[in-house]
Formats: C-alpha cells, sequence, structure tokens
C-alpha cells in the first residue's frame, strides 16, 4: 500500500500517529523482500503523481469531508488499461456523480472499509471494465464546462423565480373573503401546521401541553361534519397524539409527513420506508456540529433529526454552523434522497421522498376511498416555514387539476411565498 501524505495537507498531530501505524504493519508483515505500506510524507511531482495512478490496483479515497475530488476523477482517466476500482467515500462530492460505479464506504465505519478493500483487490475483470466505463462516463460527462453551463443555468431560473414572487404582492388574509368562501362550500379539508401557525414554535419535544384556545378552535371546526381537519407537525407520534388528546377525531400528519393519523382513525400508518440507511452517516455529521457548538443538542426521532441550536452559548456562530451543517448533509447524502433544511432555532434532516405534500396527497386519496361520495370544494393550508412551501403548491395544483373552487393557502410571516396571502402572529397569541 502506497500512502501519499503531501506536507501541506499534513496535520502535525496526525503525524507522529500515522507513522506509529506503519511502522506497527510493517514491524509484523515486512519481510527482506517485501515491505507492506510504502508512506511517502513528501511532496511528489506531477509525474509522479500520473505514474501512481496509473499502476495502482486501486484508488482509496476515505474522507469525512470534501468537495468534488477530482483526484479520483483523474484516476478514473488515467485507468483506461487496468480499469481498476474506485473506493470513495460517501462524504465526497464526487459519489453523487458516479452513482454507485464506485465501491462506497462509510469512513467511520471500519470493517466496511475493509470489506470495501477486499472486494476491490479480488474483483473480477469483468466486474472492473463494467465498473469502470460507467465512471468514465460520468468523468468526461462531467467537465468543467459543463458543470458552469449548469451553474449558470440554475442561477438563472433562481433569479427569475426571486423576481416573480418579489414583484407580487401577497395580500393579506381578508376574513371575510374567507368566511364567505366557507360559507358557500359543502365539503372541506383544512390543513394546518402545528408550530409556528398554531402555537409559537417550541423546539423542546417535552413539551405536551397546546393552548386551549387552540384545542377549542380545531373542536369547533370539528363540529361541522363536513370538515375534515388535519394538524400538521415535525413532532413524532406520541408527543403529538398526546397534545391532542382532547381532540379525539382530529387528524394528525407527524415527523413531517411520515407518519399519518387518519382523520377519525385511532391507528397511525407509516408512509415512511422502515429502512433508512442514512441515519448514521448523517448522525455523525450533526454530532460533529453538536460537539463544535456549546449548548446544543441533537434529538433523534423515527424518520428524521433535529439539530436544536436556540440555546447556544453563542448564537450567531450557532447560525454559520447551521448553514455549513445543511450544505454538508446535503452535499454528503444526496444519494440517499435526504435533505438538510434550516428551521427556527435548528437544523432538520428528514428523507426529501416523505413531506408534508406527500401525506396531504394520501389524505386525499384516503378519503376518496373512504368514501366514494366525497368531493371537496374547500381547501385551506396555513404554515409558516420553507417545508410548508411545498404543501402551498401541491393546493394550488391539486385545485387546478381536480377543479377545486374555493381554495387558502396562508403563509405566517413576511417572507416570500407561493401561498396566495399572509398573515402575521400565530393562532395562539392575541394581536
Amino acid at each position: 500500500m502506497i500512502q501519499v501524505a503531501l506536507t501541506t495537507s499534513s496535520i502535525i498531530e496526525s503525524q507522529s500517529t500515522v507513522s506509529d501505524i506503519v511502522t506497527r504493519i510493517n514491524c509484523a508483515y515486512s519481510t527482506l523482500d517485501y515491505q507492506p505500506v510504502v508512506y511517502l510524507h513528501q511532496d511528489i511531482t506531477y509525474q509522479q503523481y500520473i505514474a501512481l495512478l496509473q499502476i495502482a490496483d486501486a484508488l482509496v479515497v476515505t474522507s469525512l469531508r470534501d468537495g468534488m475530488n477530482l483526484t479520483s476523477h483523474e484516476f478514473v482517466y488515467l485507468q483506461d488499461k487496468h480499469r481498476a476500482p474506485l473506493i470513495l467515500s460517501e462524504f465526497t462530492g464526487s459519489a453523487s456523480v458516479f452513482n454507485g460505479a464506485e465501491i462506497s464506504v462509510n469512513p467511520w465505519d471500519h470493517s466496511m472499509c475493509a470489506a470495501a478493500l477486499l472486494h476491490a483487490l479480488t474483483m473480477s475483470e469483468v466486474e472492473k471494465t463494467q465498473r469502470w466505463e460507467k465512471l468514465y462516463k460520468a468523468v468526461t460527462g462531467h467537465t468543467a464546462s459543463h458543470w458552469f453551463s449548469e451553474f449558470l443555468s440554475k442561477l438563472n431560473d433562481a433569479w427569475g423565480e426571486q423576481q416573480r414572487r418579489g414583484s407580487t404582492q401577497i395580500p393579506r388574509l381578508s376574513t371575510k373573503l374567507l368566511a364567505d368562501k366557507y360559507q358557500k362550500s359543502r365539503e372541506r379539508v383544512f390543513f394546518l401546521q402545528y408550530e409556528g401557525t398554531l402555537v409559537s414554535w417550541g423546539g423542546n419535544s417535552t413539551v405536551v401541553t397546546s393552548p386551549q384556545r387552540i384545542l377549542d378552535t380545531v373542536n369547533d371546526l370539528l363540529g361541522d361534519p363536513t370538515n375534515v381537519v388535519y394538524v400538521m407537525s415535525s413532532r413524532t407520534p406520541k408527543n403529538l397524539e398526546q397534545i391532542f388528546l382532547r381532540v379525539p377525531h382530529v387528524g394528525l400528519i407527524a415527523e413531517g409527513g411520515c407518519f399519518l393519523r387518519p382523520f377519525g382513525d385511532d391507528e397511525w400508518v407509516r408512509l415512511a420506508d422502515d429502512d433508512l440507511p442514512w441515519k448514521d452517516s448523517v448522525r455523525d455529521i450533526l454530532d460533529y456540529y453538536m460537539e463544535r457548538t456549546p449548548g446544543t443538542w441533537v434529538e433523534e426521532r423515527n424518520c428524521s433529526y433535529i439539530w436544536h441550536h436556540e440555546k447556544a452559548e453563542d448564537a450567531l456562530m450557532a447560525s454559520r454552523q447551521a448553514g455549513d451543517c445543511c450544505n454538508h448533509v446535503n452535499d454528503s447524502c444526496e444519494n440517499f434522497s435526504v435533505h438538510a433544511i434550516p428551521i427556527t432555532g435548528g437544523v432538520l434532516v428528514e428523507n426529501k421522498r416523505w413531506n408534508k405534500a406527500n401525506a396531504c396527497r394520501e389524505v386525499i386519496r384516503h378519503m376518496k376511498m373512504k368514501s366514494r361520495n366525497w368531493h371537496v370544494d374547500f381547501v385551506m393550508v396555513a404554515g409558516n416555514g420553507r417545508d410548508d412551501e411545498e404543501v402551498f403548491e401541491w393546493a394550488d395544483k391539486f385545485a387546478e387539476v381536480d377543479g377545486i373552487e374555493y381554495v387558502t393557502t396562508v403563509s405566517v410571516g413576511t417572507g416570500h411565498t407561493s401561498a396566495n396571502a399572509t398573515t402575521t402572529g400565530v393562532a395562539g397569541e392575541s394581536h
């Protein structure tokens, strides 16, 4: 094994540790004509670098945090004869480009790395060729020119969207107009976000009470047999069930769309997959930022994580760390369809496939199956977060496809939104 450690990138504290490991291995397994580990703690010329990439039996990149890692791209390009395999950390940006043609590893899992090395060195020529061809196609297809063109295209799209939203004046919610729509409709469905909309945001999951005013309001809505009411939340099913214990028939959407308690039922339905292979990797990343940000903590839920930093000792540093954490998770776990989004006082990591918009679609499908005579003509969605924007957009498309006459989407706050109305404050506060 040839271990190259450039002098410009070495960490002083690690040099002695690495040297000790190399010495221990070589003392145990070296012979007169064989040295298992060649440790090059020096700068090498470009010609030497190219030569090493060409003759290597495998390239191992186990970065804990990295960008695109162009070394792996150069290795693939130079392996047109031997077609040696690539072992790549799942935390590198290149892992999302190669689409599984590499041997992906979690650097924290030593057994996984060892198994990957064995697989790489015993791989058949047929599998080597198949993997290399896919890798080569990805490398030659994702050039700097391609990246630059894609970047400009997405930048223009983002600017256009920002201009569209910024130039559109979102009206304040008219209670009179909403009441008129309510009176004219016959079958109604409400999707109401809990945190930040019905009540002020509270990150502490141990709080299981809700203002009586909220419970009374929801009960009043349920007093009309033509109303279907769902409360959406990022909280766990157990926690949300306790909060609405005195509202037995309300529908509940927990953990941002991973769990659904259908309207009028007592049993929870798990919408998310049972197998969540990304959780260990994400937990390692969140622990990394938690340890470096005093006063923060990580809350593990059934299908998601929340890194709480609302009580951080240094709020400004925590805010910066939250941005870095989101980027780190999104870059490292793209293959798992996982994303991290900033929320009030924290960072939420959840699966992209199971969100509140998908849960709302499931609600409509369930209601139609339950009663063929159910034809909704009034939809109201109220929320305040970035993850609620998907629900607003879903409601508009749903209304357009199904021809629903009365649709109201309300965003609590003053930021840019795709909702068709805004308001300030939350339902549990007086204004």
